[in-house]
């Protein structure tokens, strides 16, 4: 079931959090982790280095496969630090990831499989890898910052 506040859509998925949707047709990924910034620069077709933090810094950007087609068109949130003892005094970076629903699926395991380094990234270099390790999940409501449900994503921006 899903109930909607504020123009947030807001669903179950299925472990007991509330999946947060900046609309019925567009979803948000939460990647997090020390090495979160580099992993998005080599991933994304834009510069996640210089973002402000925050809704109003989002960038639109490209996920690419190995064979360079796109798989999804997103707008990438620079989400801020977060406390993570496991990633040193700094804590982890934290980036969501809105895109259409319909596509989160395919875009979480491929991100997934690049940070663990399961997949090719490159038919001209086998042993190129990301930087990583990241965690890649479905963003929740209680996850999302203020003002996120604002940000549309890429592709339905240029609908």
């Amino acid at each position: 079931s899903s109930s909607s506040s504020g123009g947030v859509v807001v669903g179950s998925s299925g472990n007991g959090s509330s999946v947060f949707q900046t609309s019925a047709q567009e979803q948000a990924l939460l990647v997090r982790g020390e090495k979160a910034q580099l992993f998005l620069q080599q991933a994304l077709t834009c510069n996640v280095l210089d973002m402000p933090e925050g809704p109003r810094g989002a960038r639109p950007g490209q996920l690419l496969d190995a064979q360079g087609r796109v798989l999804a068109t997103v707008q990438v949130v620079r989400l801020g630090h977060a406390h993570n003892a496991a990633c040193g005094p700094n804590g982890e970076l934290q980036y969501a990831l809105v895109l259409p629903a319909d596509q989160v699926q395919p875009v979480q395991a491929w991100l997934r499989a690049l940070s663990d380094g399961y997949v090719e990234l490159s038919h001209d270099d086998p042993y190129a890898k990301v930087d990583g390790p990241v965690a890649v999940s479905p963003l929740t409501a209680e996850q999302a910052p203020l003002g996120l449900d604002q940000v549309v994503s890429a592709a339905a921006a240029a609908a």
